[in-house]
C-alpha cells in the first residue's frame, strides 16, 4: 500500500490513500509560541475532518524533549523512538506484535525493516516540485506484512520527518549566520 501526504508538511497534513484517494489520517499541530501538540486521526469512510479516532498525540516544549501518548499511553518520543546506537542515526521502534523495527535514512529515503532482518516494511520518498520530472506528493510505501501496524509506521514516519526538517532548518540558519558573520562589512 502507498500512502500519500496531501499537503508537503507532515504536522499539518491529509494522509490519503495513493490508489483511491481514501483519507486514512488527519495530522493537525496548532500553531503555539512555546510547545505545541500534534494530534493524529485515523479517519475511517464519511468521517470529517477533527472527527476521527485520536491514535496518537505529540507534546513537544522549548527546551525539553516531546512526549507522545499512543493509544492511551503516555511516554518520552525518545523511549518510544529509541537511537539504534551511538554512531548512527537509526531509530527503532517496538511494534504492536512485540517486534522490534528500525528506521535507516539512505539516499534521502527512511527504510523501515524488522531488526536483524534485510526483508523491507516500509520505504519514504520525498515530495518533487516536477521541474525536472513527474511532480510526486511525500508518501510511504508499506509492505503488505507492514500492514498490521500500519498507524506505528505514519506515526513515527512523521515524527522522524519533521525532525529531519528541524535539523535541516537548523543547519541553514548556521550557515547563514556563519557566511554573514564571515563577510567583510563595509565602511
Amino acid at each position: 500500500m502507498n500512502v500519500s501526504f496531501i499537503e508537503d508538511e507532515p504536522l499539518n497534513t491529509v494522509i490519503v490513500d495513493s490508489s483511491n484517494g481514501q483519507p486514512l489520517y488527519e495530522v493537525t499541530t496548532p500553531w503555539k509560541l512555546f510547545g505545541r501538540t500534534t494530534t493524529i486521526r485515523r479517519l475511517t469512510p464519511g468521517t470529517v475532518s477533527g472527527q476521527g479516532e485520536v491514535i496518537a498525540q505529540v507534546r513537544s516544549a522549548w527546551g525539553s524533549g516531546a512526549n507522545i501518548t499512543i493509544y492511551g499511553s503516555t511516554m518520552d518520543v525518545k523511549d518510544w523512538l529509541r537511537k539504534g546506537g551511538i554512531f548512527t542515526s537509526s531509530r527503532v521502534l517496538t511494534a504492536n506484535d512485540g517486534k522490534t523495527y528500525k528506521w535507516r535514512r539512505s539516499s534521502g529515503k527512511l527504510n523501515l525493516k524488522a531488526t536483524g532482518s534485510n526483508v523491507e516494511v516500509a520505504q519514504s520518498h520525498q515530495s518533487k516540485s516536477g521541474w525536472f520530472g513527474t511532480p510526486r506528493k511525500m508518501n510511504i510505501d508499506i509492505a503488505p506484512h507492514g500492514m498490521h501496524f500500519r498507524d506505528i509506521i505514519v506515526i513515527s514516519f512523521i515524527i522522524l520527518e519533521q525532525e529531519r526538517r528541524e535539523a535541516r532548518r537548523s543547519s541553514n540558519a548556521a550557515s547563514l549566520a556563519a557566511t554573514s558573520s564571515a563577510a567583510p562589512s563595509s565602511c
